[in-house]
């Protein structure tokens, strides 16, 4: 068995294991949730208790776990999926499945959040993940160097250089600098 036959392996076994504790197929018989990486399941199931938490703060019982996994299956998973599909983003992505974009926007909802706090819903970070997924690799390299210079420079926008003529605008051409 190589390294990719044991990736798929574990894979499988991760979501045979997470669709025998939810009996989601069986909730939802149209569900469709696959990895390409491992412990993804482990995150969904992470994302599941915790929308269960959010909804046993409205309710004065305990809610079962069935029922938090209906509500974030149906009003979290699959409005993000429709997302994805509305916006082509598989084809942008052609190795990754709806699923793991799920878990990437996610994860870019996340640090949206600490960035600008919670101004922003997961509809909109799927939106704006499909808008960043439409720059080309260069811009999206560019911005995140031109992002770290002004982390570690303290400077929020102008030139970087203390002296005369050693200035260089942040927004030149990333050409420029390779």
């Amino acid at each position: 068995m190589n390294l990719d036959e044991l990736k798929a392996a574990i894979i499988e076994f991760e979501k045979k294991e997470f669709f025998e504790e939810t009996h989601l197929c069986a909730l939802r018989p149209d569900c469709n949730l696959s990895f390409t990486e491992v412990g993804r399941y482990d995150e969904i199931m992470e994302h599941i208790r915790e929308h269960k938490w959010y909804m046993n703060l409205k309710h004065p019982k305990e809610i079962p776990f069935s029922k938090a996994l209906l509500s974030w299956y149906d009003n979290v998973y699959m409005p993000i999926v429709r997302i994805i599909r509305e916006s082509k983003l598989l084809s942008r992505f052609p190795n990754a499945t709806e699923s793991d974009l799920y878990v990437f926007i996610g994860k870019h909802w996340s640090e949206l959040s600490k960035r600008y706090g919670s101004l922003f819903t997961l509809e909109e970070a799927a939106e704006d993940f499909s808008r960043q997924s439409r720059l080309p690799r260069l811009t999206r390299a560019w911005r995140r160097l031109r992002g770290l210079v002004r982390r570690l420079t303290g400077r929020t926008g102008g030139r970087i250089g203390s002296r005369e003529g050693e200035s260089v605008a942040l927004d030149v051409a990333p050409v420029l600098l390779l």
